[in-house]
């Protein structure tokens, strides 16, 4: 959860991460994947938060596979249905969210934080047109100076 939340990175991204592509000298995390063809659904290099690092040091020591993200050693290939559902649900939610919600969050979290489009972009692995298509109204000065300035 802290994962998808800190980085914005999709499901895939996250359930494919190996320790070998989080760095804790450069405080890096390269959600790319060796021999991975390039495709729409980029996969970025962001750096760690202070917070996610910690969750990520702890996460190290008790490591028992290659895998960040892995259950009883191995693995998980794609089901994450049932423990974000039981997440949500110890949170109270009266909705049913799904992991990719947490990548919107975080992109309306950075545009309300006025987080430059180009910065987001990269930091998301999402295309700067999308970000100002979908995200830019969460931005509290977007057309402010318009409004400022409007009288009859």
């Amino acid at each position: 959860m802290a994962i998808a939340i800190y980085t914005g990175a999709r499901k895939g991204s996250i359930l494919s991460l190996t320790w070998d592509r989080v760095n804790f000298q450069t405080g890096m995390i390269d959600f790319q994947e060796a021999g991975r063809a390039l495709t729409a659904k980029r996969r970025a290099v962001v750096p760690m938060t202070t917070a996610l690092r910690r969750e990520l040091e702890s996460a190290f020591k008790a490591r028992r596979g290659d895998f960040v993200v892995q259950w009883h050693g191995k693995p998980v290939p794609n089901g994450l249905r049932w423990s974000f559902g039981k997440a949500c649900e110890r949170a109270g939610l009266d909705w049913k969210p799904t992991p990719h919600h947490l990548k919107h969050s975080l992109a309306s979290w950075f545009a309300m934080d006025r987080i430059p489009i180009d910065q987001a972009a990269d930091w998301l692995a999402t295309d700067p047109v999308t970000l100002r298509r979908v995200y830019r109204k969460f931005d509290p000065s977007y057309l402010r100076s318009i409004a400022d300035g409007f009288e009859l």
